[in-house]
C-alpha cells in the first residue's frame, strides 16, 4: 500500500492514501478484467489459452496508452500554434524555462 516507514502528521492523510490505493487497485481490476474480455472476444475462434494479464502488465499498457495521449495532445497543440514554452505551463504552471 506504499505505507512502508512512513509516518503520517494527521491520521486523515493515512486515510486517503489508503482510499486512493484501494481505488486505483480497483480501477486496475477493472481494466484487467476488460482487457481479458477483449484478448478472449479477439481469439474466440481459435481455441487458445485464455489470456491472462498481471496487475503489472496492466499498469504498463495504462502508462503506455497515457503517455501516448500526453504525446498527441501536444503534438496537436503545437500543430494549432502554440509554443513548448505555453504547453509546458499548461502542465505546470510553475514551470520555468530561462532564456
Amino acid at each position: 500500500m506504499g505505507f512502508g516507514d512512513y509516518r503520517f502528521r494527521e491520521i486523515e492523510a493515512a486515510i486517503v492514501h489508503s482510499h486512493l490505493v484501494l481505488l486505483t487497485y480497483s480501477l486496475l481490476l477493472i481494466m484487467k478484467g476488460r482487457l481479458e474480455k477483449r484478448a478472449a472476444a479477439e481469439h474466440q475462434e481459435e481455441e487458445e489459452k485464455k489470456r491472462t494479464y498481471s496487475l503489472g502488465e496492466v499498469c504498463r499498457i495504462v502508462r503506455d496508452t497515457c503517455l501516448v495521449s500526453v504525446c498527441r495532445w501536444i503534438q496537436e497543440s503545437l500543430a494549432a500554434g502554440l509554443s513548448l514554452t505555453k504547453i509546458l505551463g499548461m502542465i505546470r504552471p510553475h514551470i520555468r524555462t530561462y532564456k
